[in-house]
């Protein structure tokens, strides 16, 4: 895949949809187990705005493009999306984290971001696998979680 390199008007284009249609994502595939936290930025739009999501991925270099289409028969007003994400952790460090630096959000999400790249860095220095940074981790996804009002259910478990 080849990297296009943004000018600024569509860096700071890309960064202005992720303010109003992105999404930081963190959680566990097993709440006890800090080694199964899933970390995730995904971007989602209408089907039809396909294009400006590979776009994205061909900007930043990675990610993948999915299609999602909901059952006509329970949502037969629905139109299929395209969602955008990166989840490879190392793509997560290397490159979204980067760009957003060089093209910050503007809006509530910046607040989101903030959470998020906080906790994406405690798991790459490693500091994530001992129970002080675990404990830190769940104490940032509770602060994050209590910024909008209570919302996660069932955070994990710090190891004892």
């Amino acid at each position: 895949m080849t990297i296009i390199e943004p000018n600024d008007a569509l860096g700071y284009y890309f960064s202005g949809l992720t303010d109003g249609e992105g999404c930081f994502s963190v959680n566990f595939k097993d709440p006890t187990v800090v080694q199964t936290i899933r970390i995730k930025f995904i971007l989602a739009l209408r089907y039809d705005d396909l294009p400006i999501l590979e776009q994205l991925r061909d900007t930043l270099g990675c990610g993948v493009i999915k299609i999602i289409s909901r059952n006509p028969s329970i949502h037969p007003n629905s139109r299929p999306t395209a969602r955008f994400y990166v989840n490879k952790f190392s793509d997560i460090i290397g490159k979204v984290i980067p760009f957003f630096e060089k093209y910050p959000l503007r809006a509530k999400k910046k607040k989101d971001y903030g959470y998020w790249k906080e906790i994406c860095l405690i798991r790459q220095s490693g500091q994530a696998k001992s129970p002080e940074g675990f404990k830190r981790i769940l104490s940032i996804l509770s602060e994050w979680d209590n910024s909008k009002g209570p919302r996660r259910k069932n955070l994990p478990v710090p190891p004892v």
